[in-house]
């Protein structure tokens, strides 16, 4: 198989720099790259390299989704075991025909967008810009799900997830306690400390309850979207801050929010082999990972719903 980056008269930034650009992180992806098109090529659509090479980051996600799954030992339905195999969502599970549709997330443009802060200036962390951000594309696969299903691409009982990446989203990778995409899909605002007054000592920890996040124009966005039945079509969200250079290492490379309130809810634990897996449980926020499993999210109490 040639190599992915072999087309014709690139516009992309980045994938002209990894053909070309002999700095070894970028030979490393490259090679990385290359490596994981041919194990990944038959569950993907075939011009994926055609289409990288004049939008790399959001097809990148595509082919990383899928090497990411493999290497975890998850079993990929091949795009020919389609009756249309160029379209519907980005990938499969053979386990409950799971489909998975990838999603790059944006600045954006406009008065909410998030822009690089200036060399030498402080700033603070836009966490809520970095939310409404996240949530438009949430937003938008979610209206491409019923799109497949008024075309018969997917069945209303087919599990659904949207995977979103934020590598384009300046200081995305700057997170809080509770990972931002949580506290998009659950009302979790910031940590706050509680301090006895007596003793000065900190007594427990708990978030601000958080159910929409603000536009500038005055709108409010809902950030409690997997407690209410707009989102009962999303089984789960994956993400990821990573790119092509800042890939995260080993098997758990990925982030997994379940939605409780799905139509066709998944079990916890179905995707704990490639990600750290955060889910509401009476009213509790609880995660699981590889260094701290079967935790409650922020510590004793930390992750209670208000």
């Amino acid at each position: 198989m040639e190599s992915f980056f072999s087309a014709s008269n690139p516009t992309d930034r980045t994938y002209i720099a990894l053909r070309d650009d002999g700095w070894p992180p970028f030979v490393e992806a490259r090679a990385y790259v290359d490596g994981a098109w041919p194990r990944c090529a038959k569950y993907l659509d075939r011009d994926l390299p055609a289409r990288a090479a004049h939008q790399f980051p959001a097809h990148f996600w595509e082919l990383y989704l899928a090497e990411s799954f493999l290497n975890a030992g998850f079993a990929l339905k091949p795009r020919t075991t389609r009756s249309k195999p160029r379209e519907g969502p980005d990938l499969q599970l053979e386990f409950r025909d799971v489909w998975i549709e990838a999603v790059l997330a944006t600045p954006g443009t406009g008065p909410d967008a998030v822009v690089e802060g200036v060399p030498g200036q402080p700033t603070g962390v836009p966490h809520d810009g970095m939310k409404l951000r996240l949530l438009s594309a949430v937003t938008a696969k979610i209206g491409k799900r019923l799109e497949y299903l008024e075309k018969g691409l997917v069945s209303p009982t087919d599990p659904f997830v949207i995977a979103v990446n934020a590598a384009e989203i300046p200081s995305a990778s700057l997170e809080s306690t509770i990972p931002r995409i949580v506290s998009s899909l659950l009302p979790f605002g910031h940590e706050q400390i509680h301090i006895d007054h007596a003793t000065l000592k900190e007594t427990g920890r708990s978030f601000v309850y958080q159910g929409s996040v603000p536009k500038l124009s005055g709108a409010e966005v809902q950030t409690d979207g997997f407690l209410s039945p707009e989102m009962e079509g999303v089984s789960a969200v994956l993400y990821s801050w990573g790119d092509v250079i800042n890939r995260p290492s080993g098997i758990r490379r990925l982030l997994a929010v379940y939605n409780d309130k799905a139509a066709n809810p998944l079990d916890i634990g179905l995707f704990r082999p490639v990600a750290v897996e955060y889910w509401c449980e009476g009213g509790v926020l609880n995660r699981h990972s590889a260094e701290a499993p079967n935790s409650a999210a922020a510590g004793a109490g930390g992750g209670l719903l208000p």
